[in-house]
């Protein structure tokens, strides 16, 4: 009989299995550094003030803080101190922070203040209101250090303190001052036309910036004559109806080089101004002349 014959083996055509994990997913923009942490001696007081009026909504917020907390950390000096401000409708203006130094052994002061801020919608842009309280603050600060008058007999009187905030080590009338103001959106300006109800002149117009070139608003008279402070507005433009003109005058000292003005709330565009924030407060290009005297009691407003 014939051998039984075996059947050729069979294989099967490869299959590929379904795949077991989900389609990738974008990562939300980062808030990492971009820099190395500052490690340069320029001593100043560095104020943020922050918007929380109601055209920013919580995720929004979050994006301002760290940022905020993101240039605490890598671009202000260990040498400076910190305020923190929000300010939204009128009774929403908040100190959070007092002026706090020096970043070298306080950083985590400021940065638990910003980690746990919570967002509170509240209302109007009143950023003529908001500005003139923390340029107070500032001149209250400063005010606590000693004051140098000469007389027309030619001896020099010192009057006032030698320390500010109680702390024997801060001597803040040294240092100058810069105040970043984060913004969305145009002031919430109140303006009568110049006249109160029974037709007398007044000057209870409540505005940042006056429309009218030939004339300037009582903050824009008040910045112009503020040499010790300079101003940075980082205006978050993401609305069209945003006019730069109507802040622009909040940066008397350069003349409106220091509005920057982003589209959007994504981080990317905050890490591209950076540089420009560490030029001001970390290389020194912000910072006034912290040993310009051996007097120490002269403001260094003064400074020559």
């Amino acid at each position: 009989a014939p051998a039984p014959l075996t059947p050729a083996p069979v294989t099967p055509a490869p299959t590929t299995a379904e795949p077991t994990s989900a389609s990738p997913t974008t990562a939300a923009p980062s808030i990492a550094p971009t820099y190395v942490a500052c490690d340069s001696t320029d001593a100043m007081n560095v104020v943020f003030l922050m918007d929380e009026s109601g055209s920013v909504d919580s995720t929004e917020w979050d994006v301002i803080l760290g940022f905020v907390k993101r240039i605490v950390t890598f671009d202000v000096s260990p040498a400076s101190y910190v305020a923190l401000y929000e300010y939204a409708a009128l009774a929403a203006f908040q100190e959070l922070l007092e002026f706090t130094g020096p970043m070298s052994t306080e950083q985590s002061v400021v940065i638990d203040e910003l980690d746990n801020n919570n967002y509170t919608p509240a209302g109007q842009t009143e950023t003529w209101d908001a500005v003139n309280r923390v340029l107070d603050d500032i001149d209250e600060y400063q005010s606590q250090g000693p004051v140098t008058v000469t007389w027309p007999n030619g001896i020099n009187e010192t009057t006032g303190g030698d320390s500010c905030n109680n702390d024997a080590n801060d001597d803040c009338w040294r240092r100058q001052n810069i105040l970043f103001i984060l913004t969305d959106g145009n002031p919430t300006d109140r303006i009568n036309n110049g006249r109160n109800n029974n037709g007398v002149q007044t000057d209870a117009n409540y505005v940042t910036c006056d429309d009218d070139a030939n004339t300037q608003s009582p903050l824009e008279l008040r910045l112009s004559q503020t040499e010790n402070v300079d101003v940075v507005v980082i205006l978050i433009a993401t609305d069209a109806g945003v006019d730069e003109d109507k802040v622009n005058c909040l940066d008397t000292r350069d003349n409106g080089d220091d509005v920057i003005t982003l589209t959007s709330f994504d981080s990317n565009a905050f890490t591209d101004i950076e540089i420009r924030i560490r030029e001001k407060i970390c290389n020194g290009q912000g910072a006034g002349c912290v040993t310009c005297a051996e007097d120490e009691s002269i403001p260094i407003q003064e400074c020559g």
